[in-house]
């Protein structure tokens, strides 16, 4: 019987957010001045539509001009400012995958051999071990062997 196992590491690398985070607050609902009920669904408000109001420049590095909008009714057209809640707050800072390294380690008799592995690789070993082991046997070159007496 081959003995094996697969080492998995993958790097976290910290990303900080510039700007503040919001989603749609489910609690919120708003009835405008001609008495249209206005709520989000989801992540809309099928009641409203945006306007382009104007332009401003999204950032002093690019110096892109972005359309500004706001959320109005669609039957009376009046402004909608609609509830949100914070996510989170600017400077907020959460970890995203980096680079993953995966090594098989064969274990033969007396012998470690060490071999390099993809993620795809990973996976397909963790259907079928034994045809995929002995394809790595077969096609890679071992990064280390060690033999103990």
């Amino acid at each position: 019987m081959l003995r094996y196992e697969i080492i998995e590491e993958r790097d976290s690398i910290p990303a900080t957010t510039m700007y503040p985070e919001y989603e749609p607050d489910p609690k919120w609902k708003y009835v405008d001045s001609a008495g249209h009920e206005h709520v989000w669904v989801g992540n809309e408000i099928p009641t409203t539509y945006q306007a382009i109001t104007g332009w401003a420049v999204c950032c002093e590095i690019c110096n892109e001009a972005t359309p500004t909008h706001e959320t109005r009714c669609n039957l009376c057209d009046e402004p909608i400012e609609p509830g949100m809640v914070l996510v989170h707050a600017a400077g907020h800072t959460h970890y995203i995958a980096g680079n993953f390294e995966a090594t098989l380690i064969v274990y033969r008799g007396k012998s470690t051999i060490t071999y390099p592995v993809s993620p795809d690789e990973v996976k397909a070993l963790n259907e079928n071990p034994e045809v995929e082991i002995a394809r790595v046997l077969a096609n890679r070159q071992p990064i280390s062997s060690v033999h103990k007496a």
